[in-house]
This record gives C-alpha cells, structure tokens and sequence, in this order.
C-alpha cells in the first residue's frame, strides 16, 4: 500500500523524471531548501497544502504521484476482454493467469487508492477546521 510516507519517498525520483531542481521545486511550492529535503527524505511529514501545490508544480494528480513508478496495468483493456461482471472479480477463461494477476493486482490497488483518498480527505477536513480555529483565535 502506497502511504504517505512511501509518497514522500516518492518525491524526489518524480522531480527528477521530471528534471526539476530543488530550487524549482521549493520555489513553486514556497518552502525552503531545507526543508524541501526533509520532506523529501520523510524526516518531516508532509501536510495536504504541499501535496496540492506539488501536484500543481509536478503537473500531476495525486494518484499519479502515488502510483509514480509502479507497474501500471490497462484496464481498458482487460475490461474488453471480460466476459460478464461478478462480485468485483473478473473471470474469463481466455484471460492467461499472468493477465489475472495483473487484475487483481489492479483491484488491490484500486482499493487501496481510495481508502488513502479517503484518508487525505479527512486529513484536509482536519485542516480545514484547524486552519478556522487558529482565524477564530487571532
């Protein structure tokens, strides 16, 4: 399962296949040098107002940057040569095992996404209302 913290691992193989400098990056996102690194090497945690102006500066979505690196399976694909929709499994018997595992694989990963989509969500909901509070104290 993709994590945060596997995220921040992340970064920094990202912003090079996208052959961006540290100082590209802690510009686009205003964060120091420093600071950008230990982001980068999980010495500090990330917080949701990063992981969207990294998104914006990577110019990729979140389950792009979660999934960067990772084997990627077409769908499409698999879905046109499936016979008949069940319980989220997909059986056929033309389908060889290896395609097979690549479905489930993709069904894991699928599931795993949303619940940390889900995750990120309530993180930012937490935020949010932390974010309005601090306001309301000021």
């Amino acid at each position: 399962m993709t994590t945060l913290k596997n995220l921040q691992g992340k970064l920094r193989k990202i912003r090079k296949d996208k052959d961006l400098t540290l100082s590209n990056i802690t510009f686009d996102i205003g964060l120091s040098t420093e600071a950008y690194r230990k982001i980068e090497n999980s010495t500090t945690t990330i917080n949701a107002d990063h992981i969207e102006k990294l998104t914006k500066a990577f110019n990729m979505d979140l389950v792009e940057m979660l999934t960067h690196g990772e084997k990627k399976y077409n769908i499409k694909e698999v879905k046109d040569k499936a016979t008949g929709v069940n319980n989220g499994t997909i059986e056929n018997p033309k389908t060889s095992p290896e395609e097979q595992t690549a479905i489930q694989q993709a069904q894991t990963q699928n599931t795993q996404l949303l619940k940390q989509i889900e995750m990120l969500m309530t993180l930012n909901q937490q935020l949010i209302e932390e974010n309005k509070q601090l306001k309301d104290k000021g």
